[in-house]
């Protein structure tokens, strides 16, 4: 797909300052992703460490925590990892998703998406319950006469 920026602005958590930066859209990382320096300048405080893998393949904890992002006219409270010094800022999936934005690779740019929920709404008798694997689904679809069962593999 290749990669472009963006411009965003970080918040503060209450909304009443920001920051504005050049972020890397990468829908490969799972969240926003900015230097530790510039968050805690903000007012932004870690919440916990969480287990991240990198692209080179070192897995580390790291701290993450929760702020304001704002891309074009969209506003989110976000997770947000507090990453080293010199790092670049980067917009993972969990972000891109929370302000409705897709990624147009050919155009290289954000486009705004709408929400799916389709799962729900095809199977709105859904029940999930431990069985004899992991988990077990039974859905009956609309107009269906009996369930369909799925289990989970491993």
């Amino acid at each position: 797909m290749g990669t472009f920026s963006t411009a965003i602005s970080i918040g503060s958590p209450d909304g009443r300052r920001w920051e504005s930066l050049d972020a890397l859209v990468d829908t490969g990382a799972s969240i926003a992703s900015v230097p530790a320096s510039t968050l805690r300048g903000l007012g932004a405080a870690p919440m916990r460490t969480e287990r991240f893998t990198f692209a080179q393949g070192e897995t580390r904890e790291m701290e993450i925590g929760q702020t304001w992002i704002r891309i074009g006219d969209r506003e989110v409270v976000t997770l947000v990892l507090f990453n080293e010094e010199g790092t670049s800022p980067l917009l993972g999936a969990y972000t891109l998703e929370g302000v409705f934005m897709g990624v147009d690779p050919v155009g290289k740019r954000l486009v705004p998406v709408g929400g799916w929920m389709a799962r729900a709404a095809a199977y709105p008798y859904t029940r999930i319950s431990r069985g004899d694997s992991p988990f077990h689904i039974t859905a009956r679809p609309p107009g269906a006469s009996s369930d369909r069962n799925f289990s989970s593999v491993g």
